[in-house]
C-alpha cells in the first residue's frame, strides 16, 4: 500500500512537528506493507456485549494509550483493523470498546484526536499562517470537507472564528 509523503512547505520542513508526522507516516507505511490481513480480522463479526466492564475499562485505556503514544490518527488512511492491531485487540473488541466503552464511532474518535492536533498547530502563530488544509492533512484529514465539518462539530466554531478567539484571548504561542 502506498501512502504519499507529506507535501511540505519550506517553513514547516525540519520542525519537530514535521519530523514527528513523517516518522509516524513512515512507521504506518512499514506496518501496512508488512501487514497481510489475517482471516480473523477480515471475517470476524462483531459480538455484542462480550466484554466485562473491567475489560472495557482496561481496553479503553489501552486504546487511548496507543493513540497518544503512536499518534496513529495522523495517518489519513488509518483503518479500524490497523488500529486494532496496534492496540493488540481484535476488530470485534475494538468495535465494542468504541461503542460501549468510549461511546463514539471510530470516525468520531479519530476526528477528536485530529482536531486536538490541529488546535495545537493553530496556537503557534507561524503555523497558523500556513495553508490551513496542508495543516489539516498533516493532522490526518483526507479532505477539506471532512476537516471543516469535524472542526465545527467538535469545537462549535469555524476555523477562522477559532483563530480569532485565540488572538483575542492571547492564547497563541509565541515562537
Amino acid at each position: 500500500m502506498h501512502v504519499p509523503a507529506p507535501v511540505m512547505t519550506e517553513s514547516l520542513f525540519g520542525t519537530t512537528i514535521y519530523k514527528t508526522v513523517l516518522s509516524v507516516r513512515n512507521y504506518a507505511v512499514t506496518l501496512l506493507q508488512g501487514l497481510s490481513q489475517p482471516a480473523a480480522l477480515t471475517h470476524e463479526l462483531p459480538v455484542t456485549n462480550c466484554l466485562t466492564e473491567v475489560d472495557l475499562i482496561v481496553l479503553s485505556g489501552q486504546l487511548q494509550d496507543v493513540l497518544d503514544r503512536e499518534m496513529l490518527y495522523l495517518n489519513p488512511e488509518l483503518t479500524p483493523a490497523c488500529l486494532a492491531v496496534h492496540a493488540q485487540m481484535s476488530v470485534c473488541q475494538l468495535a465494542e470498546v468504541l461503542r460501549r466503552g468510549l461511546v463514539k464511532s471510530f470516525d468520531r474518535l479519530m476526528a477528536e484526536y485530529r482536531i486536538e492536533a490541529m488546535k495545537v498547530l493553530l496556537k503557534n502563530p507561524k503555523m497558523a499562517e500556513m495553508n490551513l488544509f496542508l495543516l489539516a492533512h498533516e493532522c490526518g484529514f483526507s479532505s477539506r470537507k471532512a476537516f471543516k465539518k469535524a472542526f465545527f462539530e467538535y469545537t462549535g466554531q469555524t476555523v477562522d472564528d477559532y483563530k480569532e478567539s485565540l488572538a483575542g484571548s492571547g492564547k497563541a504561542l509565541m515562537v
